[in-house]
């Protein structure tokens, strides 16, 4: 049965939850869409490095006909910013970075720039409450808990 008016077709309802890992406070949804006619949204305005987690749920004639259906999902953290050099020599650098929103750990990766092929590649974790860690690499890539990277 092919009804074309608009009232009769289903419809998605969009919902977000940022997760803030306070334990005070208040868990729920907020509606950041309703109506959508398209399988697809696009959410903007979340912060870097969060938790969150989205809900689709379809209705119609207004009324929510099915169970919600969650994705949780963490943003990538800010790029690593300001990398410095503190010390270079013939077989070393130090480097320092002001630790980026939303990052726990880091990715040092040393190429060679002549055949671009990465020498080395490690991760050191974030001393917790500094602002500030270095290490003896080049490039630096950030990333959350979930393994999800922005770099340099």
């Amino acid at each position: 049965n092919n009804n074309n008016n608009n009232d009769q077709s289903s419809k998605f309802q969009i919902e977000l939850l940022h997760i803030t890992g306070n334990q005070d406070e208040e868990k729920s949804f907020k509606l950041i869409a309703s109506n959508i006619q398209t399988n697809t949204f696009d959410i903007k305005d979340l912060k870097p490095g969060n938790e969150y987690i989205v809900r689709v749920r379809s209705h119609k004639n207004n009324e929510i006909f099915s169970n919600p259906s969650d994705l949780q999902f963490h943003t990538l953290p800010e790029l690593v910013n300001q990398p410095r050099i503190l010390n270079l020599n013939n077989d070393s650098i130090f480097v320092e970075w002001d630790i980026p929103h939303g990052a726990n750990r880091f990715r040092m990766v040393l190429t060679d720039l002549l055949t671009n092929k990465v020498i080395e590649t490690s991760e050191k974790e974030i001393i917790p409450g500094s602002t500030t860690h270095s290490a003896q690499f080049q490039s630096l890539s950030s990333l959350t808990k979930s393994g999800n990277t922005s770099g340099n």
